[in-house]
């Protein structure tokens, strides 16, 4: 499967790597990118897991 962030790479060598484990993660593009391809997975756990503690919604009450 292509990479929602970067379609010329493989997302198993892009963004799943920060999805598995948000220390991957070293850059503000890297996260940037790992959150839009999360969006567009509609990975909600990451999505809230990458939301800066103090300003996330609580946990369910993100979009339904």
């Amino acid at each position: 499967m292509q990479c929602p962030c970067t379609p010329t790479q493989l997302y198993e060598n892009c963004c799943k790597k920060a999805h598995l484990d948000i220390t991957n993660v070293e850059t503000a593009e890297q996260l940037m990118r790992s959150r839009y391809s999360a969006f567009v997975l509609a990975n909600m756990d990451y999505l809230y897991k990458s939301h800066y503690s103090k300003t996330r919604p609580k946990k369910g009450s993100v979009m339904k």
